[in-house]
């Protein structure tokens, strides 16, 4: 905390040189006094100057490195850290305290003394008005190109603009001060930090080698790593290596959550401990060749100036944050559920900072750190957007724990089988209400508003929710979930489908859906291992966070246009899609639609226009697919297994739509909409006809070998389809074919439809099963599926990388044709 209030007032080499200053008396203070008091202090300090360290040192590193060498500085430095872990490991082992301690503070001396060679950064001496000592630091660094100076001018115009603006805590919802604490986090969960502590409790002895000597060596392979940083770092793109490391750690960590599994069971495995070793060495060696120097660089290269040391040192609070936790509970999980755990929590984090870097984290190597800042300008947007999704998806998956635990419950808080049916029915009445209510609100009030009213919705729910235990209260409760759902499902996928350009629109609705699925993860999870207010006062303060992020959004420019604002609708395209010719000639025409659309009056004939009905159909048809039936009664559905439960099972659907989502953006916008919906409509239909099999041989006492495991990955396998192909052309086609004058009361129409359905086939499926057995609800689900697939074949235009407005002409003269064909 000390640099983010002083490093900016101060300059970059203050903070470093009382770093320098805390360290060399730390460690002659540890050289001459061992009292253990004092050693308290002394270690408090040495943790003092780790903080200051690890805020103002990348910092220095990218405002001082030219841009093709900035990954190289950050990963010597790394390097050195490592080396003189394990230089201090050898003296501690094998010297006297006098000894080591001597050494190092002597060694402290040198690197007090070498402070002299700072030079403050060209960034923080223009911050202070010094503009011709910045522009000799600057030129002396990089020299004379004409880029160069390019760089320099537009260096200096961007910090006098940030200059003007007064700092304030709102700087959190800043995504790149978001990007680098999510990493931040997910870096630390990975696994790294908590292992280097307790490897030596993991490890397993070999015949030659103790776990102590063994720890010994993963130190070495550490420092080995890092040294091999300086020559990949500036070589491959940022994103390649992010993607390529996280990859390495969840198959590592696998690999080791395998061997520690087998180990536990009593698995004889050749040379387990020098395979455990291995498999934990590879991810140490990944972790310090690639992880922590690409999180060292990214701290430095993509917070902006105004906020790098505020964003820096939040970012390593939420870190040491984590560390405190996790390193609390690690030991307690490996108690409770074998170590293995650990190393699936660690790969699951792996994969999740796969996916996020993937998606979230642009490319930084080799761009100046202006122009790094102009380009994340563009994507404020997205934060709000996805953030409502995910509270939505917390309080789906918090319901069906949170009803089985109090479900007869004898403590202060009961619910009765009528209670829960009220419960679960008032949220599809409450979806009905929230799409009636944005139908008829959205074009006169606006996107914005109405996002920002489901978040405050939202917000006011939880906050209810974590303080009142009165259950006709909480009918009221999920009432407003329920609106806050039929809000979003209307304003999201229009506001997708204005504010994307027609390249990411699939992508950017499959990563609303992914925070879906991860909120509904997040809430399940909350809801069955913490107390009812433990887990609503999380969700309360997520749904907090969300309402602040409202003020990111801004109107589509359809909407400005709509309302004439003309001049500030061309601003918000071009800011949004660049210059270009085609992005000119494609605002013309949207307004020229717009204007002709505006003269149209609104009728209830909307429901002849063909685009209305497809929408209708195809969301109609998605619910009798089944997922949203099977998501909520899949615990009833499923046979437990000889290692888990139903319920059990029940989590490992849920990770799986969630895995699921993650993969969509890889695909909605790689191949044409039609054939996505061909593919996967009949998938469907196969693994339904496979469910239905299954419990056919179940129900007539045919025997199948592992046919509880079958019938879990015939219904995991459609809703891994669902989740990544079926649910995010769904959200896509609501946004791209309705035209303008009916997006609202169109997708009103399909939702509402779609509510009827579930709230009536929510009420027969039980007994459709008590009359005819479970299989009749697959094969009914699997006649759905296929008519899916022949109606999307026969009657679904394709839509993908085609803007709104030539999707609306197509549609019209494929309209007219059919007139004149039918004449």
């Amino acid at each position: 905390m000390i640099p983010a209030a002083t490093v900016d007032k101060f300059g970059r080499n203050a903070i470093i040189s009382l770093t320098a200053i805390l360290m060399t008396i730390s460690w002659i203070s540890t050289f001459f006094f061992k009292v253990v008091l004092l050693h308290y202090a002394i270690r408090l300090v040495f943790g003092i100057y780790s903080g200051t360290a690890n805020i103002a040192t990348p910092i220095y590193v990218g405002e001082n490195s030219s841009p093709s060498i900035r990954g190289v500085f950050g990963s010597i430095c790394l390097v050195f850290f490592y080396s003189g872990q394990v230089l201090g490991s050898i003296l501690a082992t094998y010297c006297s305290y006098e000894l080591s301690s001597g050494i190092f503070a002597t060694l402290s001396l040198a690197s007090l003394a070498s402070m002299v060679l700072l030079r403050e950064p060209a960034q923080y001496l223009l911050a202070k008005g010094l503009d011709t000592k910045a522009e000799r630091q600057f030129f002396w660094l990089r020299g004379n190109g004409d880029n160069v100076k390019h760089e320099f001018d537009e260096t200096k115009a961007k910090l006098l603009a940030s200059g003007k603006t007064e700092f304030s805590f709102i700087y959190l919802l800043d995504r790149r001060v978001q990007i680098v604490c999510i990493v931040s986090s997910l870096l630390f969960l990975t696994g790294f930090p908590i292992i280097s502590l307790l490897v030596s409790v993991i490890l397993s002895p070999t015949k030659q080698f103790s776990a102590n000597e063994l720890t010994v060596a993963l130190e070495l392979v550490q420092c080995i790593g890092a040294a091999i940083s300086p020559l990949v770092i500036d070589r491959y793109n940022r994103r390649t290596l992010w993607f390529v490391s996280s990859l390495l750690s969840v198959a590592f960590h696998l690999m080791t959550a395998g061997l520690l599994y087998s180990h536990e069971k009593g698995i004889h495995v050749a040379n387990y401990s020098w395979l455990l070793f291995g498999s934990i060495a590879a991810y140490m060696t990944i972790f310090s060749t690639l992880i922590n120097s690409l999180s060292y660089a990214i701290r430095g290269e993509l917070l902006p100036q105004k906020y790098k040391a505020v964003g820096s040192c939040t970012s390593q609070v939420i870190n040491s944050m984590i560390g405190t936790l996790y390193g609390q509970i690690f030991l307690k999980i490996a108690t409770a559920f074998g170590m293995k755990m650990n190393f699936i929590i660690f790969a699951v984090c792996s994969l999740a900072l796969l996916v996020f870097c993937y998606f979230y984290v642009p490319e930084t190597r080799g761009i100046p750190l202006v122009e790094i800042e102009k380009k994340l300008e563009k994507s404020q947007k997205s934060i709000t957007i996805t953030f409502v999704n995910f509270i939505l998806g917390t309080s789906s998956g918090w319901l069906a724990p949170t009803l089985q635990k109090y479900r007869g419950s004898t403590g202060d808080f009961s619910l009765t089988d009528v209670d829960c049916s009220w419960i679960v029915s008032l949220v599809y009445t409450g979806r009905i209400l929230g799409c009636i209510f944005t139908a008829a609100t959205i074009d006169k009030f606006g996107r914005n508003s109405i996002i920002s009213l489901t978040t405050l919705l939202l917000t006011v729910s939880w906050i209810s929710t974590a303080f009142i235990k009165v259950v006709l209260l909480h009918y009221v409760f999920r009432l407003l979930f329920g609106i806050c759902i039929g809000t979003t499902n209307i304003s999201t996928p229009i506001y997708v489908g204005e504010n994307s350009s027609p390249s990411v629109r699939g992508i950017f609705g499959s990563i609303c859906l992914i925070f879906y699925f991860s909120g509904q993860v997040l809430g399940s999870i909350l809801a069955t291992y913490c107390s009812y207010e433990m887990s609503s006062g999380i969700l309360a303060a997520l749904s907090v966070a969300s309402l602040a992020s409202v003020v990111l959004l801004k109107e589509p420019a359809q909407y400005l246009l709509t309302k004439r604002q003309d001049a500030e609708a061309e601003k918000q395209f071009f800011w949004l899609r660049g210059n270009a010719e085609n992005v000119k000639q494609e605002f013309d025409e949207t307004k020229a639609k717009l204007l002709e659309s505006s003269k149209t009056k609104f009728s209830f004939t909307f429901m002849q226009d063909r685009r209305v009905q497809i929408v209708c159909i195809v969301s109609s048809l998605l619910f009798l697919t089944g997922s949203p039936i099977i998501s909520v009664l899949v615990s009833v559905i499923l046979s437990p297994t000889k290692q888990f439960s139903a319920n059990e099972l029940t989590v490992a659907v849920e990770l799986v739509q969630c895995i699921g989502a993650a993969i969509s953006p890889l695909v909605i916008d790689r191949y044409n909409r039609r054939t996505l919906w061909f593919v996967s409509s009949l998938l469907s239909v196969a693994f339904h006809l496979m469910t239905a099999g299954l419990l056919y041989s179940h129900e007539k006492g045919i025997h199948v070998a592992n046919y509880s495991w079958l019938l879990f990955g015939s219904i995991a396998a459609y809703m891994t389809i669902f989740s990544t192909l079926i649910n995010s052309l769904s959200y896509a086609i609501r946004g791209e074919l309705l035209p303008q004058k009916y997006k609202a009361v169109g997708s009103c129409t399909s939702q509402v439809i779609n509510s009827m359905i579930g709230t009536l086939y929510g009420q027969i499926f039980l007994k459709i099963a008590t009359a005819f057995g479970m299989k009749m609800n697959f094969i009914i689900f699997a006649v759905c599926s296929l008519t899916l697939l022949i109606f999307c074949y026969f009657y679904v235009p394709e839509t993908r990388g085609i803007p709104l407005v030539e999707i609306e002409k197509n549609f019209e003269k494929s309209t007219k044709s059919q007139i004149i064909a039918q004449k």
